[in-house]
């Protein structure tokens, strides 16, 4: 009895090693080759003039047309955004940028209001953080075992990948899998225009009853997010750099659950603290604006109509503030 009953838990550990050696085969998923590729061109593409950072929300702003309307080169604007991030990956990319002697001049930084709410400790450490900026977290708030989580999955590719092998499992859902071999578009894409408002066929509708967990809380800065924008405000003023504050288009579910009452006046009274604080960080667009659903190509994200509108309105304030 003894020697069978063994026999499970040694063949667990062997059936979990083997599944890992199998998954390093599989190529890297195409967030995390899109940060790695991204970040790679930040740091070697001259610093352009206006420097747009943030998330995928604010990955929709076409620089290019906001380049137009700001009466601007088409080269003196590009979007450094990175996709799927947080205030976290913002500081250390600015600094990875700044130590290869790239230095924008002014910065848009336009995190989506949900994406201040979790730092992604984890998604950090195992996609994108150096060993040196994976030491530094702790000091900076990050309990240990959040940072331990995160090198689990950095070293296990199973861990790494868990929300998408989940999302397959449990939902159906093969859209990771069907990416792996996604070229990633450059970060100098967004300087070709969108030529105009288009008819988007096949258009999906925002329901209320399947609208994301994560865009239905009441607004709050997590504290490693507070930390980490702190230090990125600090770094962009020891560097001569400008920070304009931009708060991305919302859908009007959004902005009913997550910013109705007290939280969206939490949030503004956190940009009022931004800019008492740090001399060089003023509000470009500070307004939490509703644009129609049909502008949205899911609830977090601008489709190309939404992006349209907005770049040229966020080029227009850009050119009203700095004359």
């Amino acid at each position: 009895m003894k020697a069978t009953s063994v026999k499970p838990l040694l063949l667990l550990p062997i059936a979990v090693l083997l599944v890992e050696v199998a998954l390093h085969f599989m190529p890297q998923g195409f967030m995390v080759r899109t940060l790695h590729a991204r970040m790679a061109e930040i740091v070697s593409l001259p610093a352009p003039r206006v420097q747009i950072m943030g998330d995928s929300v604010s990955a929709a702003i076409n620089s290019a047309n906001l380049a137009e309307a700001a009466g601007l080169p088409v080269d003196a604007v590009d979007n450094y955004s990175l996709p799927g991030t947080s205030p976290v990956f913002a500081y250390y990319a600015l600094r990875r940028e700044l130590a290869a002697g790239r230095t924008p001049e002014e910065i848009l930084y336009a995190p989506h209001p949900a994406n201040l709410e979790t730092p992604m400790i984890d998604r950090f450490i195992g996609r994108f953080g150096t060993l040196e900026e994976c030491g530094e977290l702790i000091p900076h708030r990050v309990t240990a075992a959040d940072w331990l989580y995160g090198a689990a999955c950095r070293v296990s590719i199973a861990m790494r990948y868990r929300e998408e092998f989940r999302a397959a499992i449990t939902e159906g859902n093969f859209g990771f899998f069907s990416t792996l071999r996604t070229p990633v578009s450059s970060v100098l894409v967004s300087r070709t225009k969108i030529a105009g408002p288009t008819a988007l066929a096949g258009q999906p509708a925002i329901l209320a009853s399947d609208f994301p967990a994560q865009l239905s809380t009441p607004f709050y800065l997590d504290v490693i997010n507070a930390t980490y924008i702190d230090l990125f405000f600090k770094l962009a003023a020891d560097n001569g750099i400008k920070v304009k504050w931009v708060t991305m288009p919302v859908t009007a579910l959004f902005n009913e659950r997550a910013m109705g009452g007290s939280a969206g006046a939490t949030y503004q009274s956190l940009l009022n603290g931004f800019v008492a604080r740090n001399a060089n960080v003023s509000l470009l667009h500070r307004e939490i604006e509703v644009y129609p659903d049909d502008e949205f190509a899911d609830p977090w994200h601008l489709n190309q109509n939404g992006a349209l509108r907005f770049s040229v309105e966020l080029g227009a304030e850009l050119k009203a503030g700095n004359h």
